[in-house]
């Protein structure tokens, strides 16, 4: 079981005000003119943070030889980030618009998500897409889908949205293992029908 799976932060202050929003308000949920659009494919619960990695769906780039290139990006949340990022009633709106059209984040391909964690999945996507929170560590990768193997071709750390290193030499390649965040990546941006190509909202359903 990996931590999806295994997640207990609550976010039921945020959900509480989101839900609230959204019924009260219109929403044009399918925003397709979004310039960011990150995917959460992992994370976890430590000393009060949520520790999460995600890929950009606008920036995977496939090649017929089976390679894949995606940006990723991982961020610890706090629940101070959060109290901050639902003072935002745009924010409040985006999150609210995703649940009532039955988003489904495309991890739900990956690992099997139940309704609240759903909800988790969408803030921590919004969180990204908003910029509430600065990424601690930006990666281009390259996966390998026919052996499924997978390295870093440049990474970049930041401090408070400051960079403080960049290295742009290509790491060592490593065979991705199953239920891990890599194998999650890979899985997600190796089979185009998992993630929307175009900036636009993934397949949805209604949640069970």
């Amino acid at each position: 079981m990996s931590s999806l799976a295994a997640m207990k932060h609550d976010y039921r202050y945020v959900l509480a005000t989101i839900a609230i929003c959204s019924t009260a308000l219109i929403i044009h949920a399918q925003d397709t003119t979004r310039i960011a659009d990150w995917r959460v494919y992992g994370n976890f619960e430590k000393d009060g943070k949520v520790y999460a990695t995600m890929y950009s769906v606008p920036d995977i780039v496939r090649s017929p030889n089976g390679m894949v290139r995606v940006w990723t990006q991982a961020s610890s949340i706090t629940s101070a980030d959060m109290d901050e990022a639902v003072k935002d009633k745009q924010f409040v709106k985006i999150v609210a618009g995703r649940i009532k059209a039955h988003y489904i984040p495309p991890v739900n391909s990956v690992e099997k998500i139940n309704s609240d964690q759903v909800m988790h999945m969408i803030v921590l996507e919004e969180v990204a897409n908003e910029r509430k929170v600065y990424p601690t560590v930006v990666t281009l990768e390259e996966v390998d889908c026919k052996n499924l193997r997978s390295r870093f071709l440049s990474m970049r750390m930041y401090k408070k949205g400051t960079p403080t290193s960049t290295t742009d030499q290509a790491g060592a390649w490593s065979y991705t293992q199953p239920q891990s965040n890599d194998g999650n990546l890979a899985t997600l941006v190796c089979d185009p029908r998992l993630t929307s190509p175009d900036n636009s909202l993934a397949p949805t359903k209604e949640p069970e």
